[in-house]
């Protein structure tokens, strides 16, 4: 069976159609081409682009991250507030009256 699956990468969209494999004895079935490029079932954002998401995320908001990608693909803002979040960064803020009150996000070593 033919089946498509669509990555994003740094670059733009990634398609692709591959074959799922079924083993004889065991009936477990696997995908040949994402197992060898180490991409699990769900994967649908490269590490390139959570990277991108991140360094965007901290000079601006989840909505301009996910707008800031290359072609026409647009990532939600839950979805990059998914990936920035398990990094527990630590959230700093400035005092009044010295800045303009906007919170800072700096990452907790």
């Amino acid at each position: 069976m033919l089946f498509r699956k669509r990555l994003l990468i740094v670059l733009g969209p990634v398609v692709s159609t591959h074959t799922r494999f079924q083993h004889k004895t065991t009936k477990k079935t696997t995908y040949l081409l994402d197992q060898m490029m180490g991409i699990t079932p769900h994967t649908r954002l490269r590490e390139d682009v959570c990277e991108q998401l991140i360094l965007e995320t901290a000079q601006s908001s989840y909505q301009k991250a996910g707008e800031s990608l290359k072609g026409k693909d647009v990532i939600s803002r839950e979805s990059v507030m998914c990936h920035v979040h398990p990094l527990n960064f630590e959230e700093k803020t400035r005092e009044k009256g010295k800045a303009t009150g906007k919170t800072m996000i700096y990452q907790s070593r």
